[in-house]
């Protein structure tokens, strides 16, 4: 994530703009590279597009030759980052078991970095180790893609819900300080493991399904800026929520206004990502897939 300036009272307009039209499914993910072109992750397509940042050329940057196991191809990829120290892309080729990294100079086919590995959400920090969650084995682990080594980092003992375990674990973030943030999908919260810590810390969520200020329902992707706030994408709320750092509750940034196609409502938001001015691009899906871009209004 870039360095933003995003403050306890950031605001953002609460209509937004819709930049893309698809039909886009829940297991789709977006990224943006430095000059705001936006990488869309076709869990369906078994490919990673790219749009330019005006919204009118498109380009498959990763997979694009059918469903298999090829250098040159995907198998129902689940997430996506964009390295931008060696203009690159890591891919979650969840259908392969595999990690690959495609470079984003016209390649035409991928490297495969980590094999025979239950991938499901990817981050990196920035000396460059890789985070990885496994949802077979209800843990996150952190990877050194050149030696392979791996170290644990979050879970690990089995699926449960004390402050040792995780049950399936989707979405991680890693901060500043290597502390990793941990979307814990079927205990509906968010856990966070400081460097070296043997159990995390509740951070949000924890109290069930539901539509209330202190709950998710179906949450998808966490994000946490420089000051520890963490913001989540609350997919069948329909809304994107903010936890300011040591509240007790969460705060809806956007959406929020009911399911469907008005340009101040959600439709199921599976992916956020901010570009480098703190504006939100929110990828919609089913019955009103869109990618809407909602801009900055105060900081």
């Amino acid at each position: 994530m870039y360095n933003l300036s995003l403050t306890n009272t950031t605001k953002w307009r609460q209509y937004g703009i819709t930049v893309l039209i698809d039909s886009y499914v829940n297991s789709d993910t977006i990224d943006i590279d430095d000059s705001d072109n936006l990488y869309i992750c076709r869990h369906q397509h078994n490919h990673v597009e790219v749009w330019s940042n005006n919204f009118t050329e498109k380009r498959i940057a990763a997979g694009g030759n059918g469903n298999g196991s090829e250098t040159n191809q995907l198998s129902m990829p689940t997430d996506i980052i964009v390295n931008r120290k060696n203009n690159s892309i890591i891919i979650c080729d969840r259908g392969n078991r595999r990690i690959v990294e495609w470079s984003l100079r016209n390649a035409t086919n991928g490297n495969i970095i980590i094999s025979n590995i239950d991938c499901y959400k990817l981050a990196i920090d920035d000396q460059d180790y890789l985070y990885v969650s496994n949802r077979e084995q209800h843990e996150v682990r952190r990877w050194n893609v050149k030696t392979h080594e791996n170290i644990l980092v979050a879970g690990g003992n089995g699926p449960g819900d004390d402050s040792t375990r995780l049950h399936q674990p989707g979405s991680i973030f890693v901060d500043k300080d290597y502390s990793v943030y941990v979307l814990d999908d079927l205990n509906i919260r968010v856990m966070k493991w400081v460097k070296g810590a043997k159990e995390g810390i509740l951070v949000a969520g924890g109290y069930g399904e539901g539509e209330l200020s202190i709950q998710f329902y179906y949450p998808s992707t966490i994000i946490v800026d420089d000051f520890g706030n963490l913001y989540v994408s609350d997919r069948n709320n329909y809304r994107i929520m903010r936890r300011i750092n040591g509240a007790s509750d969460n705060t809806i940034i956007v959406g929020g206004n009911g399911y469907g196609n008005k340009s101040n409502q959600l439709s199921h938001p599976t992916d956020f990502v901010f570009d480098r001015y703190g504006n939100i691009y929110v990828l919609n899906s089913y019955d009103f897939s869109r990618i809407q871009k909602f801009y900055i209004a105060s900081n």
